[in-house]
């Protein structure tokens, strides 16, 4: 039986999740999605090195990650890291399934600012580490900017509102491996394609390597569809090499490895918003557009309208690609001055929800104010089917679906909108 270890610290302070974002999804209290075995053999594979010494597991959970590990180092000396009193019987039990190895267990808080000190110092630093945070933006405490300072992340935001849990154990991680380790995590689309984490991103890419990044399938985490990705680097090796990107399919498999430009990887650390093979300055949606707005009537002020606005729940169900506004709307020619409106030409996409790609019309007729979870795309002339012909054609709905990222009611920035390809 491998030898098991455990360390306690009289310090327990737990994160606090603030609003209510997974109302709808199955995380746990501390906010935290659950990996299928295939997601987390995928990104131990994906970290695949020469048996390490020791591998750090940091919020290990119910030990997944650490399964996988165990798998693939038989011999390497496991340390995680978890707050949770449940996470010491769970790997408890998964010592006493191996022959061999040693797993030593701190049930300490994974983000206090002294945890290199509590795990070793120096020489304890991981050969690589892997690690599924919790999706959550956690209330700011004192420690957090030691954190993020430790590892060279303090300068990637101007607003400690946008910092979320997963940029926390992402720094943590790297106070916790050693010059030219490896680390595995597991981060959802914000990090990979939000504007808010841009800074990050060239960061990351400015001071270590980005090996790969690795699209996990909706059904990666048990019990929601939120969208995650595997990022792999290594700490403090920069390069200009390309870095490869690929998709996990549901059934464990990964797509042919496509390589991206480091110069775009900033912007968005997948291949979504370009497609293989096309050129950089190739046509793109806001070459051939007059404007691309979204609507100004939220949903709630909707209902209160004597003259309804185009909401998501207007779009044809009937598989029809235009519409026409009829009676219903009400609107000809005095539209009123503070409201976004369509019109006869425009081509209206939803800009929020869980199918936003099937949702996409051409105004044959009349015109109406639009929700503020409508785009109205206002082609140039004789753009308009060339547009739409791109948005609703298989390639399309497809770039659509792949490029929006939420939790369920997913979300399409406009930002990355204007950068479809024709």
């Amino acid at each position: 039986m491998a030898l098991f270890e455990t360390f306690f610290t009289c310090e327990s302070v737990s994160m606090t999740i603030i609003g209510a974002p997974f109302r709808n999804s199955k995380s746990d209290t501390l906010g935290r999605y659950y990996t299928t075995a295939l997601a987390s053999e995928v990104l131990v594979n994906e970290l695949r090195t020469n048996d390490p010494s020791r591998v750090l597991d940091l919020g290990c959970g119910g030990g997944a990650l650490s399964v996988a590990a165990r798998s693939a180092w038989k011999h390497a000396e496991i340390v995680t890291v978890d707050i949770d009193a449940a996470s010491k019987i769970a790997l408890n039990r998964l010592a006493s399934t191996q022959e061999t190895g040693v797993i030593r267990h701190f049930s300490v808080d994974a983000l206090r600012p002294d945890l290199p000190a509590v795990l070793g110092g120096e020489s304890a630093l991981s050969d690589l580490a892997i690690c599924n945070p919790p999706f959550i933006r956690p209330k700011w405490r004192k420690g957090f900017e030691d954190v993020l300072k430790g590892a060279g992340l303090d300068a990637c935001y101007t607003s400690k509102h946008d910092i979320t849990g997963e940029v926390l154990f992402l720094a943590q991680n790297l106070r916790l491996v050693r010059t030219s380790g490896h680390i595995g995590i597991i981060v959802p689309d914000s990090i990979v394609s939000g504007k808010k984490h841009r800074g990050l991103r060239e960061c990351l890419l400015a001071c270590h390597r980005i090996e790969s990044v690795i699209r996990l399938p909706r059904t990666a985490f048990a019990g929601t569809d939120a969208q995650g990705y595997v990022l792999v680097l290594t700490k403090d090796r920069p390069s200009t090499d390309g870095i490869v990107t690929r998709e996990m399919f549901p059934d464990g498999t990964l797509g042919a490895p496509l390589w991206m430009d480091p110069r775009d990887a900033a912007v968005r650390l997948d291949m979504s918003y370009q497609p293989v093979g096309q050129p950089r300055d190739a046509v793109k949606l806001v070459d051939l557009v007059a404007s691309v707005r979204r609507g100004n009537v939220s949903s709630s002020e909707r209902l209160q309208l004597t003259t309804p606005a185009f909401h998501t729940t207007d779009f044809p169900k009937d598989g029809l690609s235009s519409f026409s506004f009829g009676r219903k709307f009400g609107i000809n020619s005095s539209l009123p001055a503070c409201g976004i409106y369509a019109q006869a030409g425009d081509i209206l996409l939803a800009r929020v929800g869980r199918n936003l790609e099937k949702k996409i019309c051409l105004v044959a007729k009349g015109a109406a104010m639009v929700t503020d979870c409508v785009y109205v795309i206002r082609p140039l002339p004789d753009q308009t089917m060339r547009i739409f012909n791109a948005l609703t054609s298989n390639r399309g709905r497809n770039w659509l679906a792949r490029v929006s990222h939420g939790v369920s009611a997913r979300q399409l920035p406009k930002c990355d909108l204007l950068q479809f390809p024709i």
